[in-house]
């Protein structure tokens, strides 16, 4: 499923990728389906996914903090961080809640 292009992140920590015409073509509601039928027969566990996606899928919302680490996209997290450490130079941390976790 991860290679299935619904997916993005390092295959061990997986997120949801934005795709409007998979979403279309309800091929999320597919995924989503195999997921259930997998987790109702007791079929393998979601290794793949990241914490914060498992939990969603689970629990219907995430319980743990969730940080800019979690953020799938090399190039939106670093980008962040690079806001956060700007934010943190400028006495403003309350800008980035997580800004602890750049170092």
């Amino acid at each position: 499923m991860t290679k299935s292009g619904l997916f993005e992140g390092a295959p061990e920590n997986a997120a949801l990728a934005h795709d409007a015409l998979a979403l279309q073509r309800k091929d999320y509601e597919i995924v989503g389906r195999m997921i259930a039928t997998s987790m109702c027969h007791g079929g393998p566990a979601l290794h793949s996914f990241s914490p914060v996606l498992a939990e969603t899928i689970v629990f219907g919302q995430v319980k743990s903090d969730v940080s800019i680490n979690d953020i799938p996209d090399m190039y939106v997290r670093e980008s962040l961080k690079k806001v956060c450490v700007y934010n943190v130079a400028l006495h403003k941390p309350y800008y980035c809640v997580y800004w602890e976790t750049l170092y």
